[in-house]
């Protein structure tokens, strides 16, 4: 066995360094040890705030973002080195981003600069994704007193004299030169200034870690100007609007101005934390036509009423006049706790085309109305996240900018003043192509385990022996009596495993019992779980989707083992294929109980449509059968067991993701399973 893995991570080393290779995500957890500070303190006189880190050693990029309201003045000497405050939007909030990895803590010293309460709201990431976030940030309230203020000395400077021809002539052009004549009285001779103008949104004077958003005055939220693997908030939307105990920075932190509501206590009803979106295959820059994945931290309250609705949009920044054009991404339900809890939800798309995109989380309460991307409740809370994308067909963005000279004389004799005006816009994307995922492995023998279910009397046991080959086979065995035996060879490494001549990832979900699928799997909807070596449902009734974006093409072959707890409550099983987002893909699915049929179908807009139905009976209770779903040019086809049982053309999704779906209906036997998953492109 050992020499077996050495040459599957030789293989595996081999095609990573070729491009080639199905990434699994790194994952770290960070969490915030502790924020110390003194309980009060004054006006003007400096405070150290001490935040406490714990991550592990191989997480890189981990970054502490110190949030202070009302604003403070930053200290950089008497701070960690490397720490940096961005400006801070009026006297509204003051954030301060310290890098940390390989740190226990990092100091940050301030000076309050109001009396009253002064909140502190403290977050660490990192550059990989974080499967807890629930322990990423904390809070602490200080008190400030008036304290006694000197009063500043300062020697008045002799003004000069300035007197302008209140009329300029100027010719304004995206690329052209506009010039003023005033009258300045001033020793110096006459002159030419030449002034670049810069187009908002304007990156920051200030260096932040690469993925780290900063809120951006023209855009009023947070964003990432660099193009990069991912953008994260950070404590940026923590809080809601004006709520009580939690105040949210700059808000209501939405692109148009979409307002939130401020009612409510922080902690205790509901409130948007953070906003992750990042690349789902490791490592490439967020590209258009690509995968993304969103990771949306929220305090879900007791009441279990609330879900996140996620919009998303191209073009975060239309033409003057023109509305941002907002499209439904996902729904999202956090679970029920009895006292109200953090969690982070998780959702994917497919990014459009644009190099400025921004998505929107909105935590309202669930309704029978069709998903808005602005809603008016006293408790709802809407962020937005906007950030650089690559896109090579998108065309050179151009300004045309308002044209403001200003002058600073230094004397005082009369002279003319000329200066000539030349605009340089900055908002040039630079295009960068998204690599192509390409195979050329090696078959080579592996000893695997063989799991052997012998079902009797409706009790599954299991035997096992092991075997050896060269690839990946399947042989399902039937006899006339009650047992039924399935000897299968699946991949013992949660490594996606390729083949010859085409790209596929399977996995047999042979490891621990865990609430986090891993292996590159990204839940849309639903709590899936693996337990018993087996995927399987929870107990609600719902769909419970799941994709693996690293299968992301235009003809594919997907299939599974599934097996039905019981039919009465109806479930269904199936595939997906070119899966969008949460509300664009085809569907291809057995149903069960009263309609047993055989169906494909596809999802847009949210809304299914059935394109061709094939009358099967019903299956076994807790009996594996194998369902496969392929898509190849318009052609969509379903087969059960090995054998294809219909056909249909259809041309809305060409390209996409692959993953799994079951629907369960509840009912005393809810927990339905799955397993031996498998995904080629060909």
């Amino acid at each position: 066995m050992a020499g077996a893995l050495s040459v599957r991570r030789a293989a595996l080393a081999a095609v990573l360094a070729g491009g080639a290779a199905l990434l699994l995500a790194q994952s770290y957890d960070l969490s915030l040890a502790n924020i110390s500070v003194a309980a009060s303190g004054s006006v003007g006189v400096p405070l150290a705030v001490n935040v406490g880190v714990s991550a592990p050693g191989g997480a890189s990029g981990v970054t502490v973002t110190a949030i202070f309201q009302p604003a403070v003045t930053f200290d950089a000497a008497g701070s960690t080195a490397g720490c940096a405050a961005n400006a801070a939007s009026g006297d509204a909030a003051t954030t301060v981003l310290c890098p940390a990895t390989g740190v226990p803590s990092v100091t940050i010293s301030i000076s309050p600069k109001t009396a009253g309460t002064l909140n502190v709201v403290a977050g660490v990431i990192g550059n990989e994704a974080d499967p807890l976030m629930v322990n990423n940030s904390g809070r602490r309230t200080i008190s400030v007193n008036a304290g006694s203020t000197p009063t500043p000395t300062r020697t008045p400077t002799p003004q000069p004299t300035l007197s302008k021809t209140p009329t300029p002539t100027a010719t304004p052009a995206s690329q052209g030169t506009a010039t003023r004549t005033p009258t300045v009285a001033t020793s110096t001779p006459t002159s030419t200034a030449t002034r670049t103008l810069t187009a908002t949104p304007t990156p920051p004077a200030t260096p932040v870690p690469p993925g780290s958003a900063i809120y951006d005055a023209s855009l009023r939220v947070p964003w990432c100007a660099a193009v990069g693997s991912f953008c994260d908030s950070g404590g940026l939307l923590a809080g809601r609007g004006t709520m009580a105990g939690g105040p949210e920075p700059n808000e209501p932190n939405t692109l148009d101005s979409c307002a939130e509501g401020g009612h409510g206590t922080y902690q205790v009803d509901p409130s948007i934390e953070r906003i992750r979106v990042s690349s789902q295959v490791p490592g490439t820059l967020l590209a258009a036509g690509q995968m993304a994945r969103v990771d949306i931290t929220v305090f879900a309250p007791a009441s279990g009423v609330y879900g996140v609705f996620l919009f998303q949009t191209g073009n975060a920044q239309p033409g003057a006049g023109q509305q941002i054009s907002w499209t439904f991404a996902a729904s999202l339900t956090p679970a029920t706790t009895t006292a109200g809890s953090f969690q982070t939800l998780t959702a994917s798309y497919a990014l459009p085309a644009g190099t400025l995109q921004a998505v929107r989380a909105i935590f309202a309460p669930f309704g029978s109305a069709a998903p808005q991307p602005c809603t008016a409740g006293v408790n709802d809370d809407h962020d937005d996240l906007a950030f650089a994308v690559a896109d090579p067909g998108a065309p050179t963005a151009t300004f045309t900018p308002t044209l403001t000279p200003t002058f600073t004389p230094t004397a005082t004799a009369s002279s003319t003043h000329t200066p000539t005006l030349t605009p340089t816009p900055t908002a040039t994307s630079t295009r960068t192509q998204s690599p192509t995922i390409t195979f050329t492995p090696t078959a080579t023998p592996t000893s695997t385990p063989t799991k052997t279910p012998t079902g009797i009397a409706g009790t599954l046991t299991f035997t096992r022996t092991r075997t050896r080959t060269a690839t990946p086979t399947r042989t399902l065995t039937r006899t006339p009596t009650p047992t039924r035996t399935l000897t299968r060879t699946p991949t013992a490494s949660p490594t996606p495993t390729a083949v010859p001549g085409a790209t596929t990832l399977t996995d047999s979900f042979d490891r621990a019992d865990s609430t986090a699928l891993g292996n590159g799997w990204v839940e849309v909807s639903g709590d899936l779980s693996i337990a018993n070596q087996r995927l399987q449902t929870a107990s609600a009734a719902m769909d419970y989707l799941a994709v693996q974006p690293a299968v992301f093409g235009a003809s594919q072959a997907v299939s599974a083992d599934f097996a039905s707890a019981g039919n009465a409550a109806a479930p269904s099983f199936g595939v997906v294929l070119r899966y969008q987002n949460a509300s664009s893909y085809y569907r291809i699915y057995r149903t069960t109980g009263g309609t047993s049929v055989l169906r494909i179908s596809k999802v847009a807009g949210g809304v299914e449509t059935v394109l061709k139905s094939v009358a099967v009976v019903n299956p076994a209770a807790n009996v594996f059968f194998h369902l496969e779903g392929r898509a190849s040019g318009n052609t969509l086809t379903v087969a059960l067991d090995g054998v294809d049982k219909g056909s249909i053309t259809d041309s809305t999704f060409v390209s996409g993701a692959s993953g799994l779906v079951i629907h369960s209906g509840g009912g005393a036997t809810p927990v339905h399973r799955a397993d031996n998953f498998r995904a080629t492109l060909q």
